[in-house]
């Protein structure tokens, strides 16, 4: 083969490549899917986009339903101590929180499996 003919095949496969590239680019594009999408709702929608007739006219239609987009009102009861008791204080409620569970066991939990105590496979010096 000579050059000429080299080049020729090179260009010819570039541009195949790059013909390809642009033909799936543009058939999987977002604004493809979106003009697909656009005629396939018109399409079907197409009976329902046409003028109403008289009689369809004659019919009363009914008042769209009041949207308020303001939150409710909830009223809340305030939450009294029962007779004279106060609230506890944070003191007090860590005091109560721990008394009624009994001894706790000092010891911690054994989690020695879970130390790596793997040893290097050869005895060579770690490089770094």
């Amino acid at each position: 083969m000579n050059l000429r003919s080299t080049l020729i095949g090179m260009f010819l496969i570039v541009a195949l490549c790059g013909g390809s590239l642009y033909a799936l680019q543009s058939y999987f594009s977002r604004e493809s899917q979106m003009r697909n999408a656009e005629r396939a709702f018109l399409t079907s929608h197409e009976a329902g986009a046409a003028a109403p007739s008289a009689s369809e006219k004659a019919l009363p239609t009914p008042p769209p339903p009041e949207v308020s987009w303001d939150e409710p009102e909830i009223e809340v009861a305030a939450v009294e101590a029962p007779g004279d008791e106060q609230p506890l204080t944070l003191d007090a409620w860590y005091a109560s929180a721990g008394s009624s569970e009994g001894p706790v066991d000092p010891t911690p939990v054994d989690n020695d499996y879970l130390i790596d105590t793997a040893e290097p496979y050869s005895d060579g010096a770690p490089i770094g």
